[in-house]
């Protein structure tokens, strides 16, 4: 018995490290690290984006306040509020967000959601 409490302890303590920042977004090396552990009946196969099913298990909803962080392409709009207009990303797996820039005008964009971060507080 105290093999399987020790087994059982090994898992809570990495669920705990995992689940400790729920925010937080895997790094490449990590996810294949996961990814590896799993089942190979079970692992997630990659599907192109088309074909999957277009309701999102995401907390983005249309209306979602965010912040956009992590972008290489557009730096200057890294920290910038937005709002997500529709939930469903487009063919290259993209939400279209309005952007409220400070001293500028709004401006749409579509992003990667994993460049979002989810506003608690917009303003």
């Amino acid at each position: 018995m105290a093999c399987s409490d020790a087994a059982y302890q090994e898992c809570l303590l990495k669920e705990l490290k995992l689940f400790r920042d729920a925010n937080r977004v895997m790094s490449e090396e990590e996810r294949r690290h996961a990814l590896r552990g799993l089942n190979s009946l079970v692992r997630p196969r990659s599907a192109p984006l088309h074909a999957l099913p277009r309701i999102s298990s995401s907390p983005l909803m249309a209306g979602s306040p965010v912040r956009l962080a992590g972008l290489r392409s557009r730096a200057e709009f890294n920290g910038t509020i937005g709002e997500v207009l529709d939930r469903d990303p487009d063919s290259h797996g993209q939400l279209l967000v309005r952007l409220f820039p400070e001293g500028a005008s709004q401006k749409l964009v579509w992003v990667d959601p994993g460049k979002l971060q989810l506003e608690v507080h917009p303003l």
